[in-house]
């Protein structure tokens, strides 16, 4: 009896003791973890942050959180680390070129991030990727063609018989729903907030509101109704409305984790594994000049896709 206690005493402390040094390696692991992540954002300085909660204490939540980040922006106009406790940093990039190299990259989107609107909107294009975003998109184009605008209901019907039936392998339902939820939050609220920062801009600037004024009296002029053709025809009001989602844009941000190492331009390298959050809030440092200000005339070249123009003309 007294030889079976010792044993089970013996067992107990054998127990503890592969308890104690599991959880003592994934400290060890943590902690790994925590030093490479310093050492991979060592090229790139930012706001001091705290040893426990990171960054996180300077979100609070009271609708100035992207007021903190164009703070930072000036102040580090190539991008910082950002971090959200000990063991969890990103790297947010506004320059232009840090974008270039992140945004010409096929990196895929991070699972981090994104998966916060999982119980939203479902997984749908925003937040899927690989060959299920491969296949979700390549079903739904049809369906959301820019030239479908012209016969709207004809195309629509026709749009959903494609999406359903090709090639006999169409979405689920609750794929479908997915999508739904996706392009309401993607198409219809952004849709309305660009629109609703459009009109704050030119009320804020009657002196461009009035160009655009002018321009679509002078467009429709003799016309009984709007043509589609017509939207070509307004260039003035046009680079107004893209001078609009450069300082408010409805989306401020796109992340991605990095499947392999990423070069910049200047030459500092992140290593693979690494979570970017490029914020779109580099764009309004892309002319000389105060980014909160509206020069609806440098929208003709300037744009996402051709940086180098936007350069040669604020110089």
């Amino acid at each position: 009896m007294f030889s079976i206690t010792i044993n089970l005493i013996q067992l107990f402390q054998l127990i503890v003791l592969i308890f104690l040094a599991s959880i003592l390696i994934k400290i060890l692991k943590l902690f790994c973890k925590r030093w490479k992540l310093i050492a991979a954002m060592k090229p790139f300085p930012g706001p001091p942050a705290h040893w426990l909660y990171g960054h996180a204490l300077e979100f609070s939540q009271d609708g100035t959180d992207l007021d903190k980040t164009v703070t930072w922006a000036k102040k580090y106009p190539y991008g910082h680390q950002v971090w959200f406790g000990p063991f969890t940093a990103y790297l947010a990039v506004y320059h232009p070129d840090y974008a270039k190299a992140l945004l010409a990259s096929s990196e895929p989107k991070d699972d981090v991030v994104y998966r916060f609107m999982l119980p939203w909107i479902g997984d749908g294009l925003l937040i899927n990727s690989g060959q299920k975003w491969h296949r979700h998109r390549r079903l739904l184009t049809p369906g959301f063609h820019y030239d479908i605008l012209k016969s709207y209901v004809q195309e629509i019907a026709e749009s959903t018989k494609i999406m359903l039936d090709e090639n006999g392998i169409g979405l689920s339902d609750e794929d479908l729903r997915a999508e739904v939820d996706t392009f309401m939050f993607e198409g219809h609220d952004t849709t309305a907030s660009g629109i609703s920062w459009l009109l704050y801009c030119l009320a804020q600037h009657p002196e461009h509101q009035q160009k655009c004024r002018e321009e679509i009296r002078e467009l429709l002029e003799g016309q009984e109704k709007f043509e589609w053709e017509f939207l070509s025809k307004m260039p003035y009001t046009t680079m107004c409305l893209k001078e609009s989602l450069r300082l408010y844009p409805p989306l401020p941000g796109v992340s991605r984790k990095l499947s392999k190492p990423l070069i910049f331009p200047d030459g500092k390298q992140v290593p693979e594994g690494r979570i970017f959050q490029n914020l779109l809030l580099f764009e309004q440092m892309i002319v000389n000049r105060a980014p909160t200000s509206i020069n609806p005339t440098l929208r003709c070249t300037c744009s996402l896709l051709k940086l180098d123009s936007c350069f040669a003309i604020s110089n």
